[in-house]
């Protein structure tokens, strides 16, 4: 693996990568070269270097400032039949300059994984391998509507995922049923830009019989009729759906206790319910009925196993309502309320609802106003539980409570080395 994202190597330190790339990295199977400050013009570097590496499973290039020519030469690369790169799993071109001039490139690859699959069943029969789930991020900056159709019809793979965003300079980009069809109807999450207007025939559709496990609406203009009309009947009549992802959107108390409420159904299979970044619990539009339907349906989301809620506004007293209100789901695995300006009393309240749930394996508490009293108390009782992991990133702590070992700002640890440092 070889990591260099966010490391502004410029054009220049591309250059010289595709350049002294030894054969020996023939072997590579992850390459980041995400937020590295690359501009128009480096495209025949990358594809250079995509060549040199046909073992590569995840190539991520997104958040730098690649053209339409530039993404053309790295499809090129990916997609001609002497290289196909059979076990390319997760490519990231998202968050860059290009628009819809590269949807014929982006058919091409997928067409030459469907061609190289069928030439292993020729020459290898019944034992041929499968390719693996090819997930492919193609959000520009200038993307449209176009782009979905495109790509939508084009002979994927079935189990391939496509993650694509729909932009207009005019607005919303209206829902397209027979489009988003082709996509979800292969397992695809399909990531658009929707106002609430669209999200009335998204739910219609959503409610029929659809193999989708996952949907994200992330970055969208929903409010709480969108969310009203995402939860009936889209949610509350599709019983395969594991994974809702609704953060930076504009959804209210109101929005997110409509959404639990169909999570909260029987039949319901929903996993991970994400709100980040919504402003949830501002304070002065915090409904007190909507907040007392809140406490009591959570303890009735039994399928729940991620409850996001980084960056909602949440407060103290909020917060460990919550905690008393989902301490008892029998499987809530991770807690995240990250960038809430929450105190130690929550670490505390936090804490307790750990060892009463036995089911939690990591919390996510950034970015807060959590001291050193509240993150001994965190780490302890994450060491009894046997927890995977606590993020205590921006908290105004001692930074060696945070030692050893810290990697990324998440705190992992062990049992035995975390007693070790609080045995006293």
């Amino acid at each position: 693996e070889l990591h260099l994202g966010r490391c502004n190597i410029y054009n220049a330190g591309l250059s010289a990568l595709a350049r002294h790339l030894a054969p020996a990295c023939g072997n590579l199977c992850l390459l980041t070269l995400d937020w590295c400050s690359l501009t128009p013009g480096c495209g025949s570097d990358l594809a250079s270097i995509v060549r040199q590496l046909p073992g590569l499973e995840k190539l991520w290039l997104n958040d730098n400032q690649l053209d339409n020519s530039d993404v053309r030469l790295i499809l090129s690369g990916l997609s001609s039949q002497h290289y196909t790169h059979r076990r390319l799993q997760d490519l990231r071109i998202n968050e860059n300059r290009f628009d819809d001039g590269i949807s014929g490139d982006v058919v091409k690859l997928f067409q030459a994984r469907r061609e190289c699959e069928q030439q292993m069943h020729v020459s290898e029969g019944d034992t041929a391998e499968l390719l693996p789930t090819l997930d492919i991020w193609v959000k520009g900056e200038n993307t449209t509507l176009s782009l979905l159709q495109s790509v939508a019809q084009a002979s994927v793979l079935s189990s391939d995922v496509i993650r694509l965003g729909i932009s207009c300079a005019s607005g919303s980009a209206v829902f397209q049923e027979d489009v988003a069809s082709v996509v979800a109807e292969r397992g695809s999450l399909l990531y658009s830009l929707f106002t609430d207007a669209d999200i009335v025939r998204f739910a219609e559709w959503l409610s029929s019989d659809r193999d989708l496990k996952f949907v994200s609406l992330a970055h969208n203009r929903l409010t709480d009729a969108g969310a009203r009309f995402l939860s009936r009947p889209g949610l509350a009549t599709n019983n395969t759906l594991q994974v809702l992802a609704l953060e930076c959107n504009k959804i209210r108390l109101g929005g997110v206790v409509a959404i639990l409420e169909s999570v909260a159904l029987k039949d319901s299979n929903v996993h991970v319910s994400e709100f980040a970044s919504n402003p949830v619990f501002a304070s002065a539009d915090v409904n007190d009925g909507d907040y007392q339907l809140l406490l009591s349906v959570l303890p009735k989301c039994c399928s729940l196993r991620y409850l996001g809620l980084d960056g909602t506004c949440l407060t103290d007293s909020i917060a460990m309502d919550v905690f008393l209100s989902v301490k008892h789901l029998p499987q809530l695995a991770v807690v995240a309320m990250a960038n809430n300006n929450l105190s130690d009393k929550v670490a505390s309240a936090l804490c307790e609802t750990a060892e009463a749930s036995g089911t939690l394996k990591c919390v996510r508490l950034s970015g807060n106003r959590i001291t050193d009293n509240g993150v001994r108390k965190l780490l302890l009782s994450a060491a009894v539980m046997a927890m995977d992991g606590v993020w205590l990133k921006d908290n105004p702590c001692s930074p060696s409570l945070l030692q050893p070992p810290l990697l990324n700002a998440v705190v992992f640890f062990s049992y035995d080395s975390l007693c070790a440092q609080f045995q006293d």
